[in-house]
């Protein structure tokens, strides 16, 4: 185990007792002669307290050396010998040289009302794997936010798996195998959607390859706003749920590949860790916690910026002005109305990420405790008002900084409007009526490519994740746009799209039904009866051109004649036509022109299969064919 090192540079009587009662805390003390070999000392040994004269004593020179120390980065407490209340008194005011504390004695009650400033607050090392007995998820998670880590870390825990996203120290994403957690069971508990509704969306997601809640936008039973609130509150939730394991095993993975194909939420981690402790602290532990740590005294001794944003940004402002000064924690407790079990929770963590110190009584707080100041002012980005954090010497006077609540408002608003634009039709994205004047829609397409500037997001930009989904926000603007200022084009789209209402809801789920039903015929070699089946799903629902796909190559499958191939070519050419991202469509296209003796046509409607998914292999192997067979002649 390291040696705790403390350096002593007192005169020699109060130089004994002192190396006696450090020694006693379990720490090896180092002498210095001179001031100069205190720094000396400080490069050699990187000490956890360092003891020198009050302000009395040796004319001032203790606190003049520990002036000095400050200026040159030393961090560690400082302990000052005094001889009277009234030395220890007259440094109350020393901010600069904050930490420190200060005893008239080197006794065992001066040992105890110190023994904060004497701990090594040197938090141990979370190793990259481990088991939760030994490494807490909370103190995985405290390591992540003291270190600004990126990467993904992945539990186990009796067969269950979860996997946390963590950038740059906090918590963005959670997935997990739990079935409860599921997001269609979620809202299915508290009544957000009605078991058809899950049924349905659960299919359209299987058969599609999307995810739940993208499914549930597509059926008209959630909002993009609504899918991105919905979504908040699950990961959230998932995230709580984890401290359950006080068993299992844990794997930090660090990588920021994992952030591609992952909508992130920004959330504080000090809220996570108190909402995690609070929800899983049985009855008994929160009788006998209480009993022991609601007559504790605390004080904010936190002088890290980053850890008191974050904790600002979350406590109750009235509970950090009162822990600004020695406090009792049931006074804080009451006065910011808590439960025992939320107040218990966040005494533990505020205590655990070194916010405030805590001890029995106010004698046993430092004297000298200390708050990083956050004060908050208002910047304009991109015509948009955020509060902005400024901390002494920390944020350029000629470039605004956003807090991370605020950058998290923004992403927050990115990807919500990623949600919302990408997934709904032309006239909402546009925020427009079917039968809009082209002036209104220009102004709408002018004022949305505005709203979403890279200047109003440019915070973000420099992730190219953000960057990518702010790009194919204005493209969805841009794109539809451009059909609904053309008259013919708004007619065609407004025939595609229909108008889905909740009475058709049945009548979609039975179509969805038919279709699984024709593909199973399909795989059992009965064309005739996957026609039959895919025909009545189009009938249900002609909206869906999945359905229209498959009626039209059934029809070719099942086909007796040319006529009957011919019906089946117009089927799948409307289907593609529909949605042109149907690789398939462009397979079944490729089939039929190979039976009515095109071989080129079939190669190029493979080619554009490829071009749209590029790992279809049914089409890779008729341009392999068509390749073999007319080899590309070099000119």
């Amino acid at each position: 185990m390291q040696s705790k090192n403390a350096i002593v540079y007192l005169g020699e009587e109060a130089r004994q007792a002192a190396a006696a009662w450090l020694e006693a805390a379990g720490f090896v003390t180092h002498h210095a002669r001179c001031s100069r070999e205190v720094g000396k000392l400080c490069d050699a040994y990187e000490p956890q307290v360092i003891v020198l004269e009050g302000p009395f004593g040796r004319d001032g020179s203790g606190v003049e050396v520990a002036t000095w120390l400050r200026k040159a980065g030393v961090e560690c407490p400082v302990l000052f010998h005094c001889g009277s209340s009234v030395e220890t008194h007259a440094l109350a005011g020393e901010e600069q040289l904050r930490p420190f504390d200060a005893v008239t004695s080197f006794d065992a009650p001066s040992r105890a009302r110190v023994s904060g400033i004497l701990a090594d607050t040197r938090r141990p090392d979370v190793p990259d794997f481990g088991n939760l007995k030994e490494a807490s998820l909370c103190d995985v998670l405290l390591h992540c936010f003291e270190t600004s880590w990126t990467g993904k870390i992945e539990l186990e825990h009796g067969g269950t798996t979860k996997a946390i996203i963590v950038e740059n120290g906090a918590p963005v994403y959670c997935s997990s195998n739990i079935y409860s957690e599921n997001f269609g069971q979620m809202l299915l508990r508290q009544a957000v959607i009605t078991e058809v509704e899950y049924e349905w969306a659960r299919k359209i997601q299987l058969r599609e390859g999307i995810r739940q809640g993208e499914a549930l936008v597509k059926i008209g039973v959630l909002t993009s706003r609504t899918l991105h609130d919905h979504l908040h509150a699950q990961i959230r939730e998932k995230l709580i749920n984890a401290f359950a394991w006080d068993t299992g095993s844990y794997r930090m993975v660090p990588d920021d590949g994992f952030m591609v194909h992952t909508t992130r939420f920004h959330f504080n981690p000090v809220d996570i860790m108190v909402s995690g402790r609070g929800r899983f602290i049985v009855r008994e532990d929160v009788r006998e916690l209480w009993r022991r740590m609601g007559n504790l005294w605390a004080v904010c001794v936190c002088e890290d910026a980053r850890m008191a944003r974050a904790i600002h940004d979350w406590l109750n402002p009235g509970a950090v002005n009162a822990l600004r000064e020695p406090v009792a924690l049931s006074e804080v407790a009451i006065d910011a109305g808590w439960s025992k079990s939320h107040a218990l929770a966040v005494f533990l963590v505020l205590e655990a990420v070194g916010y405030v110190r805590v001890a029995d009584s106010r004698d046993g707080l430092p004297l000298g405790s200390h708050v990083t100041d956050v004060t908050y002012a208002e910047v304009q980005v991109g015509g948009e008002t955020y509060l902005a954090v400024d901390v002494v010497d920390e944020v350029d006077p000629d470039a605004p900084v956003l807090s991370e609540k605020a950058l998290g408002k923004l992403a927050d608003e990115l990807w919500s409007a990623y949600l919302n634009l990408t997934s709904c039709d032309h006239f909402t994205a546009l925020g427009v009526a079917h039968d809009a004047t082209a002036q209104e829609v220009t102004t709408a397409r002018d004022d949305l490519l505005t709203l979403f500037s890279r200047d109003a997001f440019a915070p973000l930009m420099a992730e190219q994740r953000s960057a990518n989904a702010l790009t194919e926000i204005r493209g969805k603007v841009a794109a539809a746009a451009d059909v609904l200022l053309n008259d013919a084009a708004r007619n065609q789209y407004i025939e595609r799209i229909g108008q889905k209402t909740g009475g058709k809801m049945t009548k979609y789920l039975s179509a969805e039904d038919e279709f699984v039903a024709g593909t199973k015929k399909l795989e059992d070699g009965d064309a005739a009866g996957a026609v039959e089946h895919f025909g009545l799903a189009r009938q249900m629902n002609n909206q869906e051109p999945v359905y229209e796909m498959f009626y039209g190559w059934a029809c070719f499958c099942a086909a007796s004649s040319d006529d009957d191939v011919q019906t089946a070519k117009r089927h799948l050419t409307r289907a593609i036509a529909t949605n042109p991202l149907l690789d398939d469509g462009y397979v079944f296209l490729a089939r039929v022109y190979h039976h009515l003796g095109d071989p080129a046509e079939a190669a190029e409607q493979a080619r554009t299969a490829l071009a749209f998914n590029p790992g279809n292999e049914e089409a890779q192997a008729i341009v392999a064919a068509s390749e073999a067979a007319f080899p590309p002649t070099v000119h």
